[in-house]
């Protein structure tokens, strides 16, 4: 059998550390997802939002219902942050 040659040089001793040149390091930031806060059904009851409705302000889609107040109906827009508890900030590691 014959085995194959090394390339010229292989079997030199390595050259020594140059400490002069500053070493590079990377860091890895990993933050995780940010999840939305708990919903809050009574207060979407207290509001008038009908359960249809209530998926729309979970996924962050404002709502459009109709009230009454003072015997007249008059539109009222509900928005997310009205019936969505504080979302707990993402995790970093």
């Amino acid at each position: 059998m014959h085995r194959a040659q090394l390339p010229r040089g292989f079997q030199l001793q390595l050259p020594p550390p140059n400490f002069d040149v500053r070493p590079v390091s990377y860091v890895y930031i990993i933050v995780g997802p940010r999840f939305r806060g708990k919903f809050n059904a009574d207060r979407a009851t207290e509001l008038g939002v009908f359960r249809e409705d209530r998926a729309k302000l979970a996924r962050g889609q404002s709502v459009t219902i109709k009230v009454k107040v003072d015997g007249k109906l008059v539109s009222r827009t509900v928005r997310p942050h009205e019936v969505l508890a504080e979302s707990d900030p993402p995790a970093v590691g």
